[in-house]
């Protein structure tokens, strides 16, 4: 369905360029149905360059070619953006905001009344084509727009719907969880750096034991304490107890990280 949509991109970032290469390279769009905007003439020419798509300066243009629009500004640009497009909006349109933090209510304030919006929160695994992402629908957004944001979000990794309540854990955990691997991966490589190994070698190995374990863990649909139990367990109570403190602090930890990125 989405093949025969024009999709639109009000901001031409990373994350925009992410998701429409992905949604290219996996056959979910045209390079010809593809249109993105964008202040910057720097992030204009990285966009086409990756997706072969049309390019502006003007999101009029956007508004007036795109049956789907991205919403891809940052946070404090999101009255602007949506403003300028307001008076080409059309009935058949449909906004995919994935704006961190910008609520439906606040989209809708400056959209037409009846204005069908999601909101998504993606990560940046989404350049890799693995991102982790939640969307959820506005009040008079239907299942077919479900339908196509899931076809194309799982273009791009994997995509749930969530209600829109909890989109804000989603940053948290999601949202914010790349960092919290990119330091624990630093982690281990200072560890194997500690113990001789050259630094590249140690983040090489570092950053495809945290991919590897996930994939075991969970991608055979394991839960992570079954994938403990299946390791070679330490030879005496001390080390055990010791290893689930470890565990303890960490989690704690996250729990606390998680709890702030969602204030």
């Amino acid at each position: 369905m989405s093949e025969v949509l024009k999709i639109g991109f009000l901001g031409a970032g990373k994350m925009a360029t992410a998701l429409a290469s992905g949604f290219i390279a996996t056959g979910k769009l045209k390079p010809q149905n593809l249109i993105g905007s964008d202040p910057y003439t720097g992030a204009l020419k990285v966009f086409e360059e990756n997706t072969g798509g049309q390019i502006t300066d003007k999101n009029t243009d956007v508004a007036r070619d795109a049956d789907l629009i991205f919403l891809a500004v940052k946070p404090e640009k999101v009255g602007d953006a949506l403003d300028s497009i307001q008076t080409y909006w059309r009935e058949s349109q449909c906004l995919i905001s994935i704006v961190a933090g910008a609520k439906l209510e606040q989209l809708a304030a400056h959209l037409p009344a009846g204005a069908r919006i999601l909101r998504v929160m993606p990560n940046t695994p989404a350049l890799v084509g693995s991102s982790a992402s939640a969307f959820a629908l506005g009040e008079f957004a239907t299942r077919v727009d479900a339908e196509i944001t899931t076809s194309l979000l799982n273009s791009v990794g994997i995509t749930e719907e969530v209600t829109e309540h909890l989109l804000d854990a989603v940053t948290g955990l999601s949202g914010s969880g790349p960092a919290f691997v990119y330091q624990f991966i630093e982690a281990l490589s200072d560890g194997g750096v500690a113990s001789g190994l050259p630094r590249e070698l140690a983040t090489k190995l570092a950053a495809q034991t945290v991919a590897g374990a996930a994939k075991n863990g969970f991608g055979n649909r394991n839960t992570s304490r079954t994938t403990q139990r299946c390791r070679n367990k330490p030879g005496r109570n001390y080390h055990r107890r010791r290893s689930r403190a470890r565990k303890r602090r960490v989690a704690r930890h996250h729990h606390e990280c998680c709890a702030r990125s969602c204030s």
